[in-house]
C-alpha cells in the first residue's frame, strides 16, 4: 500500500465528522442528483437520472491524491447540460502540470491529458416495470502524447444501460444495476495503468444500493468486468466499493459559491494483479454556470423527482 493510503487513513476521523458539522444558521443542503453522484473513484456506476432542462453545471475536480503519488497534479474540468428533462450531454478534459513536490517543478509540462464526451437519455419505465432506466454513450481519448503518469493511454467507447428504483417501504434506499460495454483501442502511448485495470475491450455488470440521509449519500457498488465476451484475452475483475458523498458545509469553504463535494471510498478489487485494497478521498466543485455569468451566488436546486 502506498503513502496516499496511509495519508487518507489519517484523515478518516475528520472526514466522517464533516457531514454532521453544519451550523444551525446554514440552510440544509439538498440531496445529490444522479449527475452529482457520478464521481469517478468514489462512485463509478451510471444512474438513470439526467441534468434538468437548460441547467448548465460546471465541475472542477483537482486530484489532491496526486500530491503524494506522482510528480504532477491532474485537474478535471467539465460540464453537464440538460437539453431537456430526459436528455443530458457532457464534456470533460484533464489539465495537468508539475506539482513541485517531487522531480517536476511547479507548473512544469503544463498540458492536456485527455478528453471525454458523453450523452445520456432517460427511457423512463419503458423497459422494466417500476424501474427507471437510461442509455448512455461515452467516448474518451488521450490528447497528443501526455506524460505517462496522467493518462491510461487508451481510447474508450462505452455504451451503458442502467436501471434504478427506490424500495417501496424504504424510499431512502435505492437499488441500481446496469451493464456497460467498453470497446478499447490501444494508442501506443506510454501510460500509467492502475492495478486490475483491463486494457482490452470488456463487459461490465454492476449493481448496488444507495442510502440517502439528508444531504449525505452512502453507496455500495459491486461489479464484475470480463474480457471473455468480445475481448482478445480472458481476464476477470471482481470489485466492491463502499463510499460516502456529501456537500462540504459552506462555513468550511469560506462561503464560496458553488457546491463543494467530498467523497470517500474504500475499493477492493480482485483480478489479474491479485487483490488490491485502497482508500479514495476526492473533492469536487460543482456550480451553475449561468448563475456564475449573472454574478449571483449559488443556490441549491430543487431535488429531482425520482
Amino acid at each position: 500500500m502506498n503513502r496516499s493510503f496511509y495519508f487518507s487513513l489519517l484523515l478518516l476521523p475528520t472526514l466522517l465528522g464533516l457531514p454532521h458539522a453544519q451550523s444551525a444558521e446554514e440552510k440544509p443542503a439538498e440531496k445529490l442528483t444522479d449527475t452529482e453522484l457520478k464521481f469517478p473513484g468514489i462512485f463509478n456506476s451510471v444512474l438513470p437520472g439526467t441534468e434538468k432542462r437548460s441547467h448548465f453545471k460546471f465541475l472542477l475536480h483537482p486530484h489532491i491524491g496526486d500530491l503524494s503519488k506522482i510528480d504532477y497534479i491532474r485537474n478535471d474540468l467539465g460540464f453537464a447540460y440538460g437539453i431537456n428533462n430526459q436528455w443530458e450531454v457532457s464534456a470533460k478534459t484533464r489539465v495537468y502540470f508539475g506539482n513541485g513536490l517531487k522531480d517536476a517543478t511547479f507548473g512544469q509540462d503544463l498540458g492536456l491529458a485527455d478528453y471525454e464526451l458523453g450523452s445520456k437519455y432517460q427511457l423512463g419505465k419503458s423497459i422494466l416495470k417500476d424501474w427507471d432506466s437510461a442509455v448512455a454513450l461515452n467516448y474518451a481519448s488521450p490528447i497528443g502524447h501526455p506524460v505517462s503518469d496522467v493518462t491510461d493511454g487508451l481510447v474508450h467507447r462505452e455504451a451503458t444501460l442502467s436501471f434504478a428504483k427506490p424500495l417501496e417501504k424504504r424510499p431512502d434506499l435505492r437499488v441500481f444495476w446496469g451493464l456497460t460495454a467498453d470497446f478499447i483501442s490501444q494508442t501506443g502511448i506510454d501510460a500509467r495503468i492502475e492495478d486490475n485495470q483491463l486494457r482490452d475491450s470488456h463487459q461490465r455488470f454492476y449493481g448496488g444500493v444507495i442510502y440517502t440521509r439528508g444531504a449525505t449519500t452512502y453507496t455500495l457498488e459491486t461489479s464484475y468486468d470480463t474480457t471473455r465476451i468480445w475481448g482478445d484475452t480472458k481476464e476477470d475483475v471482481y470489485g466492491i466499493r463502499p463510499g460516502i458523498l456529501f456537500p462540504i458545509p459552506r462555513r468550511f469553504t469560506f462561503n464560496s459559491s458553488g457546491k463543494w463535494l467530498l467523497g470517500l471510498a474504500t475499493p477492493v478489487t480482485y483480478g489479474p494483479d491479485g487483490t488490491d485494497v485502497g482508500i479514495q478521498v476526492k473533492m469536487r466543485l460543482d456550480f451553475d454556470f449561468k448563475r456564475l455569468i449573472r454574478g449571483s451566488r449559488y443556490k441549491p436546486e430543487e431535488p429531482e423527482e425520482r
